[in-house]
């Protein structure tokens, strides 16, 4: 089966079969942050997530592009994502669109960020002018969430194609199951994606207990990037990045995939 596409992110390249591995920071303050930041590091993720909904300051342009410069000088060429989580899809922003967008657009701006997370019914709903403008210096994932179940497999592949047809350079879907039924259809979707639909990259996740597979078995799923935890973990399900490593390690040495 050939490889999705690729998206190469300063070293990092996403798509080529070996699963990466990001850590998101959740932390309020910049110093927090900071100190956030460096034990990600430490802890060796391939990328950073910084969830700015969880930053106190992200009113204010001119503390956002202080932190911001100060986390480009700690990762080097360790690619950044810069996500507003919204509350409708799990995160803690209850922002007007075009406040929401001031702020992806002041980021920006900055030239220091290497990905912008942007929630799907966001992007469908600003022009394509500005998704234009956040590409010109940075990767794009068009996301989704549902935090209360798992939609139809047809659903699922729709919200990734619509991603990908919008302008995402990676589509990015997570879901809770309820039970295992569930868990298989976010697998299948996946299929259904590397099979068909290769013009980017995608992120799939399973969440909660039920899902943890999903985040080990990449490699079989397709999905190019896995979360996991440092200090706190962004969403339900993530296991510390050791171990998650581990068994990434353990299920890649085992995994034979099916013959063509």
């Amino acid at each position: 089966m050939s490889q999705l596409a690729t998206v190469l992110v300063r070293n990092t390249l996403l798509g080529d079969g070996k699963p990466k591995i990001c850590v998101s920071i959740t932390e309020a303050t910049h110093e927090d942050i900071l100190r956030s930041c460096k034990r990600i590091i430490d802890k060796g993720a391939d990328i950073v997530e910084w969830r700015v909904d969880h930053f106190s300051r992200n009113d204010s342009p001119a503390a956002m592009e202080e932190t911001l410069e100060a986390l480009r000088g700690l990762l080097g060429d360790i690619p950044l994502i810069f996500t507003i989580r919204t509350k409708n899809e799990g995160g803690l922003a209850d922002l007007p669109l075009w406040d929401y967008v001031k702020i992806y657009r002041a980021a920006a701006r900055t030239e220091m960020v290497d990905i912008f997370d942007v929630e799907l019914q966001i992007a469908l709903n600003i022009p394509k002018e500005i998704i234009v403008e956040l590409k010109r210096n940075a990767k794009l994932i068009f996301s989704k969430h549902f935090f209360t179940m798992t939609p139809s497999l047809e659903k699922m592949v729709d919200d990734m194609i619509r991603m990908q047809v919008f302008g995402a350079d990676i589509a990015k879907l997570a879901v809770m199951p309820i039970d295992e039924g569930d868990v298989r259809r976010l697998f299948s979707a996946s299929a259904e994606m590397v099979a068909h639909h290769r013009s980017t990259p995608i992120i799939t996740i399973s969440m909660g207990d039920l899902g943890v597979d999903s985040r080990i078995q990449c490699v079989k799923t397709g999905s190019c990037l896995t979360f996991a935890a440092v200090d706190a973990g962004s969403a339900p399900g993530q296991l510390p990045i050791d171990l998650l490593r581990y068994d990434m390690e353990q299920f890649n040495m085992t995994y034979r995939p099916p013959k063509a």
